[in-house]
Order: C-alpha cells, then structure tokens, then sequence
C-alpha cells in the first residue's frame, strides 16, 4: 500500500514530501524504467540488467525516504525487486543522487530538519 509521509519541520517551517510504501509490480520493461528516470545512471543500468535478465517475471518498486549522511539531505529512496521465474529474487537499492554514496533508513520520530538542523520534523502519514 503506498502512502506519502509529509514532514515539517518545527523551527523554520521547511517542509519535504516522500512516498512510503509499494509503488507497484510491473511486467512492463518501459514503465520500470519510467519510474527510475530520475536515479542515477549505475542504479538504471543495474535495474536494466536484473529486468533482461533470462527469467524475468516481474519487478516491484518500494519507495522510502533515505538519508544521505555525505550530503546531509534527505532523498526519495527505491529499492526495486525483481522476481525470476527460477525463484530467485534480485534487490537493488538506489543510491543518493547527489554523490552516489549509500543511504540509511531513517528514525522518523527523531529526525532533525536537514535545512536549519535545530528543529525536528514532523511527520504526518497520508494515504
């Protein structure tokens, strides 16, 4: 179930949108690589690997938002499974598009706001 997580933030007011949950499965190879054209070029060409893979069924994409501790921001991450007939899974996570670097789960309840860094943000869970 997909929903979105609205933050605000309680000292400046800053305010960031991301999508949480299972976007959706998908056979189709064109509307996988529709909901990756944003990421970065090594995460599309492994994401068009696994897909052309013999075997592919299908992939499903579970959006999160992530933390990118280099840059100190706060980024819409994917991670995009794909399912082979022979059983096998293949997961893939994105990575920050600013530097490339590993993104980390993120403590809602403990979040201080990435712009102003004082105040902690607040989430709301819309569905």
């Amino acid at each position: 179930m997909e929903k979105r997580l609205d933050f605000k933030c309680s000292s400046c007011g800053e305010e960031f949108v991301f999508l949480n949950g299972v976007e959706k499965s998908s056979k189709d190879k064109d509307a996988i690589n529709a909901a990756i054209v944003d990421y970065s070029e090594s995460f599309k060409n492994e994401i068009n690997e696994a897909i052309n893979k013999e075997g592919f069924i299908e992939a499903i994409a579970t959006f999160h938002p992530k933390f990118c501790s280099k840059c100190n921001v706060i980024v819409q991450g994917i991670s995009v499974s794909s399912v082979y007939k022979n059983g096998k899974i293949s997961i893939i996570e994105s990575e920050c598009p600013y530097c490339s670097s590993e993104l980390k789960k993120i403590d809602y309840k403990f979040l201080k706001c990435p712009n102003c860094k004082k105040g902690l943000l607040k989430v709301k869970e819309v569905d």
